[in-house]
């Protein structure tokens, strides 16, 4: 799964498995998107390949954590 900010890919998810209609666990990427301007953002999540199916048995979370711009002096 590739992970979209806007039309910027920012990272990664992956897993392998050869059994036919399986349905495996990503592991966890914690991309870092630095200079956001505010408001509304689009984050997409799409198949890194065309041998990548989904289908209603798989649920997906993205979390987004936003920090406070720190300041100096």
């Amino acid at each position: 799964m590739q992970v979209f900010f806007g039309a910027n890919a920012v990272g990664t998810a992956q897993v392998w498995t050869n059994e036919a209609n399986s349905h495996k666990s990503f592991v966890s990427v914690f991309p870092v998107v630095y200079n956001v301007p505010r408001g509304p953002v689009t984050i997409k999540l799409d198949r890194l390949n065309a041998q990548t199916n989904t289908d209603q048995n798989d649920f997906y979370r993205v979390t987004v954590v936003e920090l406070p711009r720190r300041r100096w002096g």
